[in-house]
């Protein structure tokens, strides 16, 4: 696999300053359309992996294989789970968007500054302090 190093130069080659370096890697076709097929899959069909498990749970059900069954169970238990965590991990992001939105909106309006209210809670749906 290739590495390729690429950053940000002017006009006479010299590295502009407050610029990360970025590492691009070339992936093969295949690799490539596996990343695609993820990503597609995780953001437009968030819930394809539970129903292929449970399209196998119904193929064990109709052969009867009660130790598959009980496996693909677990696994659907499990999947419903990482699902739901991703569910509120997307909504508290879109709520905290919205609060520094209406935070900025109101500064804007009272005319404060955005610094006034830097500090203060951005109201998370989880207490980031709390030892739970």
């Amino acid at each position: 696999m290739t590495e390729i190093i690429k950053y940000s130069e002017n006009e006479n080659g010299k590295r502009l300053s407050g610029k990360r370096k970025r590492k691009e890697i070339i992936l093969e076709e295949d690799e490539f359309e596996e990343a695609i097929d993820f990503i597609i899959e995780r953001d437009f069909y968030p819930d394809l992996p539970q129903l292929r498990i449970q399209r196998k749970y119904l193929e064990a059900s109709r052969n009867g294989d009660y130790d598959a069954m009980n496996r693909l169970e677990r696994e659907f238990v499990k999947e419903q789970k990482k699902s739901m965590k991703e569910k509120l991990r997307k909504l508290d992001e879109k709520s905290l968007l919205l609060r520094r939105n209406k935070k900025q909106k109101r500064n804007e309006e009272e005319g404060n500054s955005e610094s006034d209210s830097e500090n203060e809670d951005d109201g998370l749906f989880y207490n980031k302090n709390s030892n739970t």
